[in-house]
């Protein structure tokens, strides 16, 4: 859900040089931006941090034996994991939009309609996003340890 985000989100502006700047169309993109951005913040708030009532309505926890299986992993190495999984969707799923919006780019060149082509701001967006993945997976370790200070702080106020 996070990465579609990071999708949407600029898929809803790369139509104004196209259909132009009017008052109306930049109404409606705003408002349909903050509809967007206002669903996923309530999917997200239901499904992280109201999972028991979910669990509660869908009646999940019914008819299932409670088993308890101890594992012993430290939160650090789950969070590192987590931020390398995260890292690799981004970079992987960069290069080949990245490659794809390349040779349009380098095509609309070719017969000088760079200027109607609207994947120019994708190109960049691409760019980007392939950065963040490979900044999110070389720099885990780094990201991790101030996950956790962060952690220790708001636990620990001074």
């Amino acid at each position: 859900m996070f990465i579609s985000l990071w999708e949407t989100i600029p898929h809803l502006y790369a139509g104004i040089p196209i259909y132009g700047w009017d008052s109306e169309s930049i109404i409606e993109l705003v408002l349909i931006t903050f509809i967007t951005l206002a669903i996923y913040y309530f999917l997200i708030r239901l499904l992280l941090f109201k999972s028991t009532w979910v669990i509660d309505k869908l009646s999940l926890d019914k008819h299932f034996g409670q088993e308890i299986i101890d594992i012993k992993i430290d939160s650090m190495a789950v969070i590192q994991i987590a931020i390398i999984i995260l890292g690799g969707l981004f970079f992987i799923d960069a290069i080949p939009l990245l490659v794809m919006q390349l040779i349009g780019d380098f095509q609309s060149m070719e017969t000088g309609s760079l200027i109607k082509h609207v994947g120019f701001g994708y190109t960049a967006f691409y760019i980007c996003k392939l950065a963040l993945g490979y900044l999110l997976l070389t720099n885990s370790m780094r990201i991790t340890i101030w996950v956790e200070q962060k952690n220790k702080n708001a636990g620990n106020p001074t």
